[in-house]
């Protein structure tokens, strides 16, 4: 499709000399500035949604067409090109959108709310487990280290065991010992 006309009809031109400017329409790709942590999890068969902003938030498949290797030494980012085989005729290049990868680990993961996290200026990071043992039930403060945050999640490296009941709301003004009423929601 010729996108900008760059001389006139009939307009002398010489050899090299651009006369149009064209897009092609058909065969459509993203490309996505991804942090360099994801460089070693991303493959070629990494699932990727993504989501166009001028589309009403439509949401549509797309596959990792190459992981270029050299990194914006700015940023700390690497390009990741992605194609969109079932892109339709309202995408046109140009538009923003937003890509959501889907990376997997082969290790086990616990999770925890990021509002149970609480830092501290020197890095520490603590929080407040449940001991119901006793009566009534008692918290107890936990150092752990954190690996990713995804969203609302954390990712407890150590400190924590799977099983272990953490406070999530009030935990900024407890202390070790301090004795508490366990709510659900």
């Amino acid at each position: 499709m010729i996108a900008r006309r760059l001389t006139e009809a009939g307009e002398w031109v010489e050899t090299g000399t651009a006369v149009a400017e064209l897009v092609a329409v058909g065969d459509l790709w993203l490309d996505v500035q991804a942090p360099q942590r994801l460089w070693p999890r991303l493959r070629q068969e990494t699932e990727v949604s993504v989501v166009m902003d001028a589309l009403g938030g439509r949401t549509f498949n797309a596959q990792v067409a190459a992981r270029v290797p050299v990194s914006n030494p700015d940023a700390r980012t690497f390009l990741l090109r992605l194609v969109l085989p079932d892109a339709d005729a309202d995408i046109t290049p140009g538009m923003s959108a937003r890509a959501l990868l889907r990376l997997t680990s082969d290790a086990d993961a616990l999770l925890i709310p990021r509002d149970a996290l609480i830092r501290y200026p020197d890095g520490t990071i603590t929080v407040f487990v449940v001991d119901d043992s006793d009566s009534p039930p008692r918290v107890r403060q936990r150092e752990v280290t954190i690996g990713r945050v995804d969203g609302d999640r954390a990712v407890v490296e150590s400190g924590l065991e799977a099983d272990q009941a953490v406070v999530v709301r009030g935990n900024e003004v407890l202390n070790d010992g301090d004795a508490v009423r366990v709510v659900t929601d």
